[in-house]
């Protein structure tokens, strides 16, 4: 090839772009302005979209080295100029955008690593660095540690998330049909509802799904059959899943951005305090963590 290094560059960069517009095209989609505050509220209930609470939350992802890598990187711009100047200002890109959303914080330790091979100017690798490495991963030991033998509080918190997955997966099973039979739930367990059961659910856990998830949270948050019933048969729902009525009010007044009513229909659908026939729904009793409901024909 007869091709400067830039143009090889280019195709091979151009070329997978281009295959992915011969096989799928490419389309730009805008966001439509009716959801964008919506999406704003929906991203706040998000734990991976928030706010990192602590900085030194880094020690426990990549050790100690993690305060002391950019200096030694600053040492290395100052020795041999753009290679180290390249990494250090992708580490602390990678580092800023973490503290804005936790969600970028594989991405920083993959980056810190790549760094270290760039330190071995200053020492060559010794029993004495070998010892230094060791003992600065301290902080991340004592995390997994907690992980592997986790407080009181936190083995339940993760006993009550394995039997919510668990018992999801019963309720999605007794949705199979070979005929299509939408399903309304909340947004964080339809995606697992919708995999377990073959069913298309309302909303998801995607921002292109913000219009079901709305939908969803009107759902439960309604005073008045009339509006339940025109959100059932505008999305011809045949099942609603009715889970933990607490969580579900407070995530759906969220994304609204309303405060809770009195007597939402989550509680009922729940609780079972009084009777769902007037929202034309109908379905099992006496379960452990999720209820099936059944919407009456004549609401689709």
């Amino acid at each position: 090839w007869n091709v400067p290094a830039r143009a090889r560059w280019a195709l091979g960069l151009l070329l997978p772009l281009a295959c992915g517009w011969m096989v799928d095209g490419i389309r730009v989609v805008l966001p439509d302005p009716r959801w964008t505050e919506a999406l704003n509220r929906w991203g706040s209930t998000i734990g991976e979209l928030q706010r990192l609470e602590s900085i030194g939350v880094f020690g426990a992802w990549a050790g100690i080295l993690v305060w002391i890598v950019p200096a030694m990187l600053f040492v290395l711009v100052l020795r041999r100029g753009t290679e180290a100047c390249g990494w250090l200002l992708l580490l602390l890109v990678v580092a800023a955008l973490s503290t804005w959303q936790v969600r970028w914080s594989p991405y920083f330790v993959l980056v810190f690593l790549l760094c270290l091979p760039l330190l071995h100017t200053f020492e060559r690798f010794s029993a004495r660095v070998g010892l230094l490495f060791t003992l600065s991963l301290w902080p991340v030991l004592a995390e997994w540690v907690h992980r592997f033998h986790p407080d009181a509080n936190s083995a339940e918190q993760r006993h009550l998330e394995r039997s919510e997955r668990i018992n999801a997966r019963f309720a999605a099973e007794r949705m199979r049909s070979s005929e299509r039979h939408p399903f309304l739930a909340v947004w964080w367990q339809s995606p697992a509802l919708a995999y377990w059961s073959g069913q298309p659910a309302v909303s998801g856990s995607g921002h292109e799904g913000i219009s079901g998830i709305v939908d969803s949270a009107r759902f439960f948050l309604a005073t008045n059959p009339a509006e339940a019933l025109e959100i059932l048969a505008r999305r011809d729902v045949s099942w609603v899943v009715a889970s933990d009525s607490a969580r579900a009010v407070e995530n759906s007044a969220a994304v609204l951005g309303v405060n809770p009513p009195a007597k939402p229909l989550a509680e009922s659908l729940w609780g079972g305090t009084e009777s769902v026939r007037n929202w034309g729904l109908e379905g099992e009793t006496n379960v452990t963590m999720f209820r099936l409901l059944r919407v009456e024909k004549t609401v689709r």
